[in-house]
């Protein structure tokens, strides 16, 4: 079985959050593991899913609304 990393992925745009799972890819680098993605559109999912735990890497979109990225690393 292969390792696999988890990657939230936040923004309220669906557009912006496609845009990153296109650019990162299944396997960002041969060497790294396969890629997980989880969609989020609010902080409130963003949060919750952070409370789950499990999640490896975060990619917050900075003009998120109504809370971007720093608001959203903050809480």
């Amino acid at each position: 079985m292969q390792p696999t990393a988890t990657v939230l992925v936040y923004s309220d745009d669906s557009n912006t959050r496609e845009q990153v799972r296109l650019a990162t890819g299944r396997r960002p680098a041969p060497d790294a593991p396969l890629v997980e993605f989880l969609e989020c559109a609010t902080q409130a999912a963003v949060v919750k899913e952070l409370d789950r735990g499990g999640i490896d890497v975060c990619v917050f979109d900075g003009e998120a609304a109504p809370m971007g990225a720093w608001g959203c690393a903050a809480r």
